[in-house]
């Protein structure tokens, strides 16, 4: 079945392998069979970019090739609602604000006002070259002693096999919601809402599941980005960043010279002093797609119950799609698209499927019998997987119930494992 589904699918870089009944799964082996198509049409360095990080990197989320914020001072959020169109990430507005102040919104806009107010997490993300499989990284400052004038160079080497590479010079700032069941209740009830606004604006939009609720993002100083087009033998990429840290000043700067790079394409970002967190490497999010071209007559029932609401009463009516470990199964270019594709076959009685990148950390094998997608059913939501990896119980600090204990109220939800 996924071998129909995987050859229907018109991108150039997908492989098909027989699959024994009930163990099916997607995989991130960049060095598997030959593709099932020739490599004859060109790929963009911003595809190249998000395939091949997220084959190594998938837990972080959504690489951007354009990290740059799309309006200037409009960085990244949680709570935007947009889409991503080469590599960058465009918001159409922000869930979480009220209509007053935002440029334009849906009719009939309704704010998301999360049970918890205190809901965004931070966390750092490490300064370091984060790069697909198979990369040769060479830091000639492990042999080499520099001046406070000299940049400090890196070099990357790949073998003829398209790659990827992000450097960040200084560390950025990672933003999360607690809020996940408010954000995927959300979605599902306002899906239809957003979709007819977003192609109302004449922006190219043309499938649901091109719009994205925020639910998490990277942000950063400066960075550079890499793609290795796999059309060299010996592609490689060199830079240098100098960075100078002055009590609580930071200043970046970049050097890469065009005879230091072959078979690649490097994006690089801003150089300056005191630079803002505004360039977004990384972006998590829900995505819904619905089968069928008409706006069911349960959709109010779809939606589950409204986040302002503390009622959970209701009985969920729906299954589950678990992809248990199968080696070797190919190269993709959207993981995102390929898994939707996947659960609409398992599923074919589902009006609505919900799909978030952490996904992507469950069907390469992290943790055994978990869930890998999110079904919805004519009737019900369905809350995020990790309600069956086993979490105790916890409360935030100001006492309320954590996401986790208002998922065990879905207590009713049938769970396949294989």
């Amino acid at each position: 079945m996924l071998e129909r589904i995987l050859s229907q699918y018109a991108v150039p870089y997908l492989y098909t392998i027989p699959f024994p009944p009930q163990a099916l799964r997607v995989s991130f082996d960049p060095y598997a069979a030959q593709p099932l198509m020739p490599d004859k049409m060109p790929v963009a360095d911003f595809e190249i970019f998000r395939e091949q990080l997220a084959i190594n990197h998938h837990a972080y989320g959504h690489a951007l090739w354009e990290p740059r914020p799309w309006q200037p001072d409009r960085p990244v959020e949680v709570g935007d609602v947009g889409f991503i169109r080469s590599g960058r990430f465009h918001s159409l507005f922000n869930a979480l604000r009220p209509a007053e102040g935002q440029s334009r919104v849906p009719e009939d806009y309704e704010q998301l006002v999360p049970e918890f107010s205190d809901h965004i997490t931070e966390s750092p993300l490490s300064s370091n070259h984060y790069c697909s499989a198979g990369i040769n990284v060479e830091p000639e400052s492990e042999y080499h002693s520099f001046s406070p004038d000299d940049f400090p160079q890196v070099s990357f080497r790949h073998p003829k096999k398209r790659g990827a590479v992000l450097s960040l010079p200084v560390m950025a700032r990672r933003k999360d919601t607690l809020a996940r069941g408010n954000f995927s209740t959300w979605i599902v009830k306002q899906i239809d809402r957003w979709f007819a606004f977003a192609r109302g604006l004449g922006l190219g939009i043309e499938q649901m599941e091109e719009i994205i609720l925020v639910t998490g993002c990277d942000r950063t100083r400066s960075w550079t980005n890499v793609a290795f087009l796999g059309n060299e033998h010996n592609a490689r990429a060199r830079f240098g960043a100098r960075v100078v840290h002055d009590g609580p000043a930071i200043s970046i700067e970049w050097q890469c010279l065009p005879e230091h790079v072959q078979g690649a394409v490097v994006h690089r970002g801003p150089d300056g002093e005191n630079l803002p967190e505004d360039q977004c490497v990384f972006i998590r999010g829900f995505r819904v797609v619905r089968t069928f071209g008409i706006l069911p007559k349960h959709l109010e029932a779809a939606a589950g119950p409204s986040p302002e609401t503390d009622s959970y009463d209701y009985e969920p009516d729906l299954e589950v799609v678990s992809i248990p470990a199968t080696p070797k199964v190919s190269k993709y270019r959207d993981p995102l698209h390929i898994l939707l594709d996947y659960i609409v076959e398992r599923a074919p009685e589902c009006d609505m499927f919900l799909i978030h990148d952490d996904d992507l950390n469950m069907i390469d094998g992290i943790g055994d019998g978990t869930v890998s997608g999110y079904v919805i059913s004519s009737h019900s939501v369905l809350i995020p997987p990790s309600a069956v990896t086993g979490s105790p119980p916890t409360t935030l600090s100001d006492g309320s119930p954590s996401e986790v204990q208002h998922r065990d109220t879905y207590s009713s939800v049938r769970f396949v494992h294989q």
